[in-house]
């Protein structure tokens, strides 16, 4: 079985993470990017997941709570078809993610992609259906990604905590010090 691999590979959590940032948009996409985004953009945004998932609809933030974040400065929606901006596929949302200064996203492989990158990503998470790679011990670290940090729903349906603390991180992410 699959989920056994890493037992018999002899892996554990204090052996991760392995190499980070192990991906890098291309330049081409990058330049191209880099000419379509606004300049204040800044903090890329996917305040929901797709409707088909079947955990969506815990993992989705409510609309206010999705407002919040489309609210803050330098925000940039990255939900494909849904934003400004037209990506077309994982290479795109990659290069638009390189040009970020963070990342903020409910569950979704945004997430992923982010922490592949090694770009600073903040990942909600909800109470109810969490995926089993974020682990279920109350962390705010990603063993996967070491750029990751992971706000916690405290009850079903909370949303309002884990903003509340975004909101009191925002300044020391992008303090000059």
């Amino acid at each position: 079985m699959i989920g056994s691999l890493p037992g018999r590979l002899g892996l554990t959590l204090d052996s991760l993470p392995g190499r980070t940032g192990y991906l890098k948009a291309t330049t081409e996409r990058l330049n191209a990017w880099a000419r379509r985004l606004r300049p204040s953009a800044r903090i890329g945004v996917a305040a929901k997941g797709k409707a088909t998932h079947p955990n969506d609809r815990n993992r989705s933030l409510t609309p206010p709570a999705a407002a919040f974040l489309h609210a803050l400065p330098g925000a940039e929606n990255l939900l494909p078809g849904e934003g400004p901006l037209p990506l077309k596929d994982f290479a795109d949302t990659a290069a638009v993610v390189q040009h970020m200064d963070l990342i903020i996203t409910v569950d979704t492989a945004l997430a992923h992609v982010a922490g592949a990158l090694g770009k600073p990503c903040w990942v909600l998470l909800p109470w109810e259906g969490e995926d089993w790679r974020w682990l279920h011990d109350g962390r705010t670290t990603s063993p996967w990604y070491p750029s990751l940090k992971l706000y916690r729903q405290p009850a079903p349906g909370d949303w309002a905590t884990p903003l509340r603390q975004i909101a009191l991180d925002l300044p020391a992410a992008f303090s000059k010090g």
